[in-house]
């Protein structure tokens, strides 16, 4: 039995959605607050027989702040994936988060489960000088300055690699930003049509992976189970304008002609914040994705490449994927309101 944690979340509904499609028994855990038609939704986008690859899934619900929770959820798992992302909103605080991942740790630890793969970003990783590419190497500054997502993917990130430490067989993955199909209205999908509409653009480089690439590398680091090492996942370094216009491309629409000013990503920062307290769940793009919109970030992605992956398919590949699945979602939804 594999074990997905977070699998109503975008990595991790891909990821179950894969496994089904190979023939793997998959266990997904499920909190008071997670929607599990998200899933269905994702598993939609690639199979006509989406209802019955649905049912195949053992839902558990799992409560993360408590241990014996956590413990009854791994019985019968030989592998767990954690692909929770952290979260801050409302009273959830940094070191909420890790004490989460603490559990989850432990309780693999504890069990007879084989091995975990965790899913962390790019954003836990440190900086380098001059420029270069960020690496599994690369060190935080301990006087940098960090957003507070960062520092709650480091402190999660950190307590893997302690938990790696007394015993857990483990490995971790530094995803870049992910570009992949999801729910077009209430996750980052949204974010690309929306700035086509507000014809606006921003010149930030940073690392993207497409979602199908991230999984291949999900997936190869537990078959190898690499434990006590960590991989960059980032297929391309890309200005945040080339993307947005390969979008534009991909969608048949006019490119934006108007470079975003700080203020007005400002605005649109404070506009997602609002709008996520008012309908009570987490934002659609976090602090890191505002960063990358007038950041230079750029990341080496050669370990993976050497170990896990490849190679990563085209950028105009996965765009164009993501581009003609959104327009045969929004064409079902229309048909089924009729």
């Amino acid at each position: 039995m594999y074990l997905v944690l977070g699998a109503t979340e975008m990595v991790g509904a891909h990821l179950v959605c894969t496994m089904l499609r190979q023939g793997f028994d998959v266990r997904a855990t499920k909190c008071p607050c997670d929607n599990t038609e998200y899933t269905k939704n994702i598993l939609s986008l690639y199979s006509d027989d989406y209802e019955n690859l649905y049912n195949e899934i053992e839902w558990v619900d799992a409560d993360y702040d408590d241990p014996e929770s956590m413990a009854s959820v791994m019985e019968g798992v030989c592998v767990a994936f954690c692909c929770i992302q952290p979260t801050l909103t409302g009273k959830v605080s940094i070191s909420h988060n890790v004490e989460r991942i603490r559990n989850i740790a432990a309780a693999v630890r504890d069990s007879e489960c084989e091995y975990m793969m965790y899913l962390s970003s790019v954003y836990a990783l440190g900086e380098e000088p001059d420029l270069n590419d960020i690496s599994e190497k690369s060190q935080r500054n301990p006087k940098g300055k960090y957003t507070k997502m960062s520092d709650a993917y480091y402190q999660c990130e950190m307590e893997v690699w302690r938990a790696m430490q007394e015993g857990l067989k483990a490995g971790i993955i530094n995803a870049a930003s992910v570009i992949g199909p999801g729910d077009w209205k209430f996750d980052r999908s949204k974010f690309v049509s929306n700035a086509l509409m507000r014809n606006y653009y921003t010149d930030g480089v940073s690392g993207f992976v497409s979602i199908n690439d991230l999984v291949k590398c999900i997936m190869a680091m537990a078959k190898q189970r690499i434990c006590n090492e960590n991989f960059v996942a980032c297929g391309h370094n890309l200005c945040c304008k080339d993307l947005i216009y390969l979008f534009a491309k991909g969608l048949h629409a006019d490119p934006p002609s108007r470079k975003a000013s700080r203020i007005r990503i400002m605005f649109w920062k404070m506009r997602y914040a609002m709008q996520s307290l008012m309908e009570k769940r987490r934002p659609i793009v976090d602090d890191e994705f505002f960063h990358d919109l007038t950041q230079f970030r750029t990341y080496d992605n050669s370990k993976s490449i050497n170990r896990i992956i490849i190679s990563y398919e085209p950028i105009e590949d996965t765009i164009n994927m993501v581009c003609a699945l959104r327009e045969k979602s929004l064409a079902l939804m229309a048909t089924s309101s009729k």
